[in-house]
């Protein structure tokens, strides 16, 4: 029997307020930005004056459009494997259910829930180049030379801001993955027993499962992230 058009209306009403926000606040900012990528305007002043192509070849025809494309292939190289690969282990590792598991798996999910402002803080005494923790290492295995602005050099720059984003990220997949090897069934653990079968083939399988959704999770955020370390003085900015 088909439903009355009041079924068919009850869902749609329910989608109707997230539907008209999302719209509102993505959908139309995102398609009102591409079409003034066609036009030529500072904002404010005169209303905006079509030109076309003209800001997209103007765009390539500066280096530094793929300057930035190399660091975001960059970012994503170092940003989504090395978070997930750590977390796999790591779940690994802290599977059984322990006290000590327990707070291990706290302790590694505890950056994920810190704010950009006090991750900021904590990592700009690590690398502030004249005090930070880094520099006070090199200095007392001998290796004063390699001190340096690791935030305002363009080889070091995007590695160093990479280690905050896949130290903030590593408790995201463990999670997800120590969800997926908890949630095998303890059947098919003691069949694979039976059959002589190791154990840990069954849980990475399982937690294999979970790999292609967590990668899209943490490619996603990557290109979402914004720049956590922040140079608030200019002392900060010493000679090399």
């Amino acid at each position: 029997m088909g439903k009355s058009f009041k079924q068919q209306l009850i869902p749609w009403l329910f989608l109707a307020v997230p539907l008209g926000i999302y719209t509102l606040m993505l959908a139309y900012p995102l398609i009102r930005s591409i079409s003034l990528s066609f036009y030529s305007w500072r904002g404010v002043g005169p209303p905006p004056s079509w030109v076309g192509l003209t800001n997209y070849a103007y765009l390539f025809s500066r280096g530094s459009i793929f300057i930035a494309l190399k660091n975001n292939l960059v970012w994503l190289a170092l940003c989504v494997p090395i978070p997930t690969i750590i977390g796999f282990i790591l779940a690994y590792v802290l599977r059984e259910q322990t006290r000590t598991n327990k707070i291990l798996r706290s302790l590694f999910y505890v950056p994920m829930v810190l704010s950009n402002a006090v991750m900021a803080v904590m990592w700009l005494h690590v690398y502030e180049p004249a005090h930070g923790m880094i520099t006070q290492l090199l200095r007392a295995f001998g290796l004063s030379p390699l001190t340096r602005s690791f935030l305002t050099r363009a080889d070091t720059a995007i590695v160093a801001v990479s280690i905050v984003m896949v130290w903030h990220w590593i408790g995201f997949p463990l999670v997800m993955y120590l969800a997926a090897i908890q949630d095998l069934p303890k059947d098919v653990l003691e069949a694979a027993e039976l059959d002589g079968s190791p154990t840990d083939s069954a849980h990475r399988d399982s937690a294999r499962r979970s790999c292609n959704y967590g990668r899209r999770c943490l490619g996603c955020n990557s290109l979402d992230e914004s720049l956590r370390p922040c140079v608030p003085h200019d002392r900060w900015l010493l000679q090399e």
